[in-house]
């Protein structure tokens, strides 16, 4: 199927290095595979709004504040979707403190100017990138900062929760990716 597609943009004059195509094909069915094992869990807990909101949260402050990454493919789209799942459902249900979320914001900010980005093996920054993408992570805790307070004063408790957790999986990834890079030099 993937050949038949490639030769299929060819022909269309689409250019595209067979490689490239690969990579993104490759990419393409990891997405599709969480896709498959996350939404019958969203349908099932109702959890349409929270699961969105929280992977348009998530995935762009994990992009610049980078993290533990799993070597098996399977294993990371499975623990991806748990996480999306569990965090979603659980903002549901509990109600966070918004102290606890303060703090988690002081502690995943702290984190991030020490010890963000965590690089991964396969994407080595220069001191230059690392500089934007600790810039852009910090920027963009501080946007969540002040969405927080708005959902603070609106009593919007399901966007303090999923900020929480996405605090507390940053925080975690960010400490765990370090001392796995540390342990492997």
């Amino acid at each position: 199927m993937k050949n038949k597609i490639y030769t299929y943009l060819i022909s269309n004059n689409v250019q595209i290095d067979q490689d490239v195509f690969d990579y993104g094909f490759s990419y393409f069915k990891k997405y599709i595979f969480y896709v498959f094992i996350t939404i019958p869990f969203i349908i099932y807990f109702k959890l349409y709004l929270n699961v969105i909101l929280f992977l348009v949260l998530f995935i762009p402050l994990r992009k610049y504040l980078g993290g533990y990454h799993f070597n098996n493919d399977v294993i990371c789209i499975l623990f991806s979707s748990f996480v999306s799942i569990a965090i979603s459902y659980y903002s549901n249900i509990c109600n966070i403190s918004y102290l606890y979320y303060i703090f988690s914001t002081i502690a995943i900010l702290l984190l991030s100017y020490f010890l963000a980005p965590v690089e991964h093996k396969n994407k080595e920054l220069n001191s230059y990138e690392k500089k934007i993408y600790k810039f852009k992570a910090i920027k963009i805790e501080i946007i969540f900062l002040f969405f927080s307070v708005l959902a603070y004063i609106f009593s919007i408790n399901t966007l303090i929760n999923l900020l929480f957790y996405i605090n507390i999986i940053n925080i975690f990834n960010l400490i765990i990716g370090n001392l796995l890079n540390e342990k492997c030099q």
